[in-house]
């Protein structure tokens, strides 16, 4: 265990909320109360949540309650998403290991018929496609209810600060955090109800949802349904990819973003777009030392020229922050190594060595150019999957969208008149993946839900 003191942000925009005590295998703790399990233990520099069948240790991964990595047992409840549960004042967390005991249920337990509600318009997602589909609906007059898993809106682009701080000087938050703040508080003008921490986890259709709403069920049958469920990190595996303190960029974003906790004191980023040059900004201006910026992609050349100045056109405003992330690493001296990838990471309770080689066209290592780094953290991103599981439930055309066997919705007439935009976007498309398909998503579902209102 280390100094948590080392491991937490100190923002001037931000005053820290009241700390609550809690035990991690017996020992007493403290974090702050908002603030994730994950994130309190990250603060106190545990990474090993639990253990697999093999005995091997695994933490958290993608931090946004997909993969199922960080979970725990909380007062005696086993599997809680340590990434997704908030910590209270005498929790009982332990680490998990592959085999658990269910509790007794309780002789008091009961059956009732859950609640059924009839919004107008449902929109499942509080992210920036969700919320923009609110804002359009509410302005047209629509009674919309909105549901989110996580503990506030805003979604992974937005990644608004915790309820674990307090906000004292909003105009010294970045652009990104205002604009989801700006939206958000919009949205709650218009008279939307946000109901966070529900989760659906019954789509029988789309007049049936059944979701959990701070234990209790309910019943959701809209007149009207629209999925915004988002998208997660796609995982590229390598061995030791599965050991605590190898994570994916959104995970440390949340980390440092949403808790202004440091995901590690030494750290690595790698794969491909242009989060990893966000994440690894970030990092150094919070005082971490980032060991390098590996890139899979090569370095742009000449005769790219004319798709990199299509992307200016397009997208001006994103390449300005490319353009300010490269200058804050090249002042930091963090190195920014292109065509080359994570092979291997290295560690017993947790990473601490990586190992980076050059790749061809392929993607495959080439031999003779491996380098080793002591790191206690790697961050890996490498774009972004489609998170189709609901619109999959409720019978969605769904179609292979890509060469990598990209499952995605499929599109139909009612978006035709977009189509216009695609040739405009796609040099874009090319040089910015991810972050800026999930603007355009926002733009689309705005669109979208508009004409339905008329």
């Amino acid at each position: 265990m280390t100094n948590s003191v080392a491991l937490r942000v100190d923002d001037s925009a931000l005053r820290a909320g009241p700390r609550v005590a809690f035990t991690f295998d017996g020992t007493p703790l403290h974090g702050l109360q908002g603030e994730t399990i994950a994130a309190a233990l990250a603060a106190e520099g545990i990474a090993a949540l639990g253990a697999r069948r093999d005995g091997t240790q695994r933490g958290l991964w993608c931090g946004m309650g997909v993969c199922q990595e960080c979970i725990v047992t909380v007062d005696g409840m086993p599997s809680r998403r340590a990434c997704m549960t908030l910590i209270a004042a005498g929790m009982a967390v332990t680490t998990q290991g592959y085999a658990v005991s269910l509790p007794e249920p309780s002789a008091r337990s009961t059956f009732s018929t859950p609640a059924v509600q009839q919004p107008q318009l449902l929109v499942v997602g509080a992210g920036p496609a969700g919320l923009a589909a609110a804002r359009a609906a509410a302005l047209c007059g629509v009674k919309v209810t909105v549901i989110d898993e996580r503990a506030a809106p805003g979604g992974q682009y937005f990644k608004q600060v915790a309820k674990s701080h307090n906000v004292v000087a909003a105009e010294r938050l970045d652009a990104q955090v205002r604009a989801g703040r700006d939206l958000i508080a919009e949205v709650e003008r218009l008279g939307v109800t946000v109901l966070c921490e529900a989760t659906l986890w019954g789509a029988f259709g789309a007049k049936e949802l059944a979701v959990a709403i701070d234990g209790v069920q309910h019943v959701f049958a809209p007149d009207r349904l629209l999925v915004a469920p988002g998208v997660y990190e796609r995982g590229v595996p390598v061995p030791g990819w599965t050991l605590p303190g190898y994570m994916t960029t959104g995970a440390a974003q949340t980390l440092l973003r949403a808790y202004r906790v440091l995901p590690g004191r030494r750290v690595l980023v790698a794969g491909n777009g242009p989060l990893n040059l966000q994440l690894a900004a970030e990092l150094v201006a919070a005082g971490v030392e980032v060991a390098a910026v590996v890139d899979a992609a090569a370095a742009p050349r000449l005769r790219d020229m004319a798709s990199l100045l299509c992307a200016v056109a397009s997208a001006p405003g994103l390449i300005r922050d490319g353009l300010r992330y490269r200058a804050r690493l090249r002042r930091a001296g963090v190195p920014l190594i292109h065509s080359s990838a994570v092979i291997a990471a290295h560690g017993e309770a947790r990473v601490d060595a990586c190992t980076v080689a050059r790749i061809d066209a392929a993607g495959r290592p080439i031999a003779g150019t491996s380098r080793r780094y002591a790191v206690d953290t790697v961050c890996a991103g490498y774009g972004f999957l489609p998170s189709n599981e609901i619109p999959r439930a409720l019978g969605c055309r769904h179609a292979v969208r890509d060469a990598r066997g990209t499952l995605s919705a499929f599109v139909g007439r009612g978006h035709l008149r977009h189509r216009r935009r695609r040739r405009a976007r796609r040099c874009t498309r090319s040089a910015l993946p991810g972050l800026h398909h999930r603007l355009r998503g926002r733009s689309l579902a705005r669109a979208a839900i508009a004409d339905k209102c008329g």
